[in-house]
């Protein structure tokens, strides 16, 4: 493989800055880290969707069963009344 050629200067200077932080021998092994780092970070991430689906459900635990269940018809059926 060849050498890594980047021909961004903000991201050749991001690679120089990520290399002296992390000591790394070369830009590449610093890009090759942070984006390693970035992957395993969007692999864990936890979708949108599952973290509202927890919101919801804990929630839901801690309002417990609805005792006066609404009834949608009977409403629109009021509202539509003469």
């Amino acid at each position: 493989m060849g050498q890594l050629y980047i021909k961004d200067e903000a991201v050749y200077e991001l690679a120089v800055a990520v290399m002296k932080a992390t000591n790394a021998k070369s830009k590449t092994d610093a890009v090759r880290h942070a984006l390693q780092d970035a992957l395993k970070r969007a692999q864990e991430t936890v979708p949108l969707r599952e973290r509202v689906r927890e919101l919801q459900d804990a929630v839901a635990a801690q309002r417990g069963p609805n005792p006066r269940p609404i009834d949608l018809k009977k409403i629109s059926d009021e509202l539509w009344e003469d």
